[in-house]
């Protein structure tokens, strides 16, 4: 019954250490023990907000994705081919980052899959962070 009690005051020195760290480092030793875990949570919602600026207000994307010789016409607002490409590809980084959330977040929806909805998922989840990787350079506006 007090076994909690006991362990919380055993490891209160450690965890305040580990509080410590974080204030003045951003991460804490225990932060390391998962260090997939605590990047994916970190990044995941401001990627997010990201790919929601994007698609409301972005005006850049990667040049290589551009349409030579063609004019845009922003009053009419005729939608860029190269946006629509950067969208499709912030989408389905951001679907990587939602699934691989489900796995580590132990969501009932990762555990409720098939297998072959569970080689589906990894799929995307594999190209999803290709992606990631090949654009890192491009997430600005």
């Amino acid at each position: 019954m007090f076994y909690r009690l006991i362990n919380k005051i055993k490891l209160l020195p450690r965890n305040t250490k580990f509080r410590i760290q974080k204030i003045f480092r951003g991460y804490g030793d225990d932060d390391l023990w998962s260090l997939d875990y605590w990047m994916l949570k970190k990044i995941r919602k401001p990627f997010k907000a990201f790919v929601k600026n994007q698609k409301e207000h972005g005006h850049s994307y990667p040049a290589h994705l551009s349409v030579k010789n063609k004019e845009i016409d922003i009053v009419k607002k005729i939608e860029d081919p190269g946006a629509i490409k950067w969208i499709k590809i912030l989408e389905q980084i951001e679907e990587a980052i939602d699934l691989m959330w489900l796995d580590y977040s132990c969501n009932d929806k990762w555990y409720d899959m098939t297998s072959e909805e569970h080689r589906i998922a990894n799929d995307k989840i594999n190209k999803g962070w290709k992606l990631f990787g090949e654009y890192f350079g491009s997430f600005w506006d």
